[in-house]
């Protein structure tokens, strides 16, 4: 931007005001930049590898021989919070040999209103009432790591994931604003 003074003529731009703005545009990116990190970081990335490991596991038909959902007490953020947890145990035949697993998925454990572990809970009791076989996916090195159920938990990760890319991106645009050439700074 250039000033223009009461004879027409055209000044040069003010350093000062440049520099602020770049200021401003690294402060914005900072934060933009947490805020992003904030809403990646708690993500259940255990649970994404776990999963993208286990889709290449080989399946079995396991019987369910116990199921069951406790509620238990776990320190949290400002003291003791109520967290529910998936207890199982299965049956499966592998190269004629019975092994026996007690993991439903990478992670059986989350806060008390978790639809995820409350629908695992009665598909495994569902199966063990009615003997009917579930598949499970199980290591071919360790078969007692095996899973019930080993999904992307996308409901708890697309939500936050989109957010913190978002701010990322706008974080490297503020940055890039705060770092451009003065020639280009003008264009901003």
């Amino acid at each position: 931007m250039v000033a223009i003074d009461d004879h027409g003529h055209a000044g040069r731009r003010h350093g000062k005001g440049l520099r602020a703005r770049r200021a401003v545009a690294a402060l914005f990116g900072v934060g933009l930049a947490a805020y992003g990190a904030a809403k990646i970081d708690p993500l259940p990335w255990n649970e994404v590898a776990a999963a993208f490991v286990a889709s290449s596991w080989p399946v079995a038909e396991a019987y369910v021989t116990r199921a069951a959902l406790d509620e238990i007490v776990v320190p949290g953020q400002g003291g003791l919070v109520t967290e529910r947890q998936l207890s199982v145990s299965y049956e499966f035949e592998r190269d004629g040999q019975l092994v026996t697993a007690t993991t439903a998925s990478p992670n059986d454990r989350g806060p008390v209103d978790d639809r995820r572990l409350l629908a695992l809970f009665r598909k495994a009791e569902f199966a063990r009432i009615t003997g009917h076989p579930v598949a499970v996916s199980y290591d071919p090195e360790k078969p007692t790591r095996a899973y019930i159920e080993a999904g992307i938990p996308w409901g708890r990760l697309l939500p936050d994931l989109a957010w913190g890319t978002l701010a990322f991106l706008m974080a490297g645009s503020f940055f890039a604003r705060a770092l451009a050439r003065e020639d280009e700074a003008e264009e901003f």
